[in-house]
């Protein structure tokens, strides 16, 4: 079985900055939380004794070169 978990955290960047010390662009703060909530699922499936549960990707992530995210340049190989 395969889910997809799609959703939106606002936040503020400065905020962000303030709090953790860490100076960021707003392209590295997203790819670290991103991460860190797939890492955060992934591991609570363990806990429950769930093995086989493991990330098969993210799509979502903006590419500045091609400008589409992850999911578009998926769809749009030949």
């Amino acid at each position: 079985m395969r889910i997809r978990i799609n959703f939106t955290i606002d936040l503020d960047l400065e905020e962000y900055r303030e709090q953790t010390a860490a100076d960021m662009s707003k392209d590295e703060l997203r790819r670290e939380i991103q991460e860190a909530a797939s890492s955060d699922v992934i591991l609570e499936l363990h806990n429950l004794g769930v093995r086989s549960a493991r990330l098969l990707g993210s799509n979502n992530v903006y590419d500045r070169r091609t400008r589409t995210t992850r999911s578009e340049q998926l769809v749009r190989k030949p």
